[in-house]
């Protein structure tokens, strides 16, 4: 093998170990923009719920949609955590 089939061996190596730290990074910046909505939502929902009790009312209905809205990004912090497992 030659000096330059060596270099460009290397150099195709360097590429795809960047391409692959650059892929890591992004999946973790999505995660903690994830984990940011879901502590919004969790911020949200205590208020809610403060605000409800406080008041004597019910709010089942909106208490559920943001355990929705919360069960779904958990998944899908799960589903981008599995990505960096990969």
């Amino acid at each position: 093998m030659s000096f330059m089939d060596k270099m460009a061996q290397t150099l195709n190596k360097v590429g795809e170990k960047t391409s692959e730290v650059a892929n890591t990074t992004k999946t973790k910046m999505d995660i903690a923009k994830v984990k940011s909505n879901v502590d919004e939502k969790y911020k949200l929902l205590g208020e809610l719920v403060y605000t409800a009790l406080k008041e004597n009312k019910t709010v089942d209905d909106q208490v559920q949609a943001y355990i929705n809205e919360i069960d779904i990004l958990k998944a899908e912090i799960a589903n981008l955590e599995s990505q960096l497992g990969e």
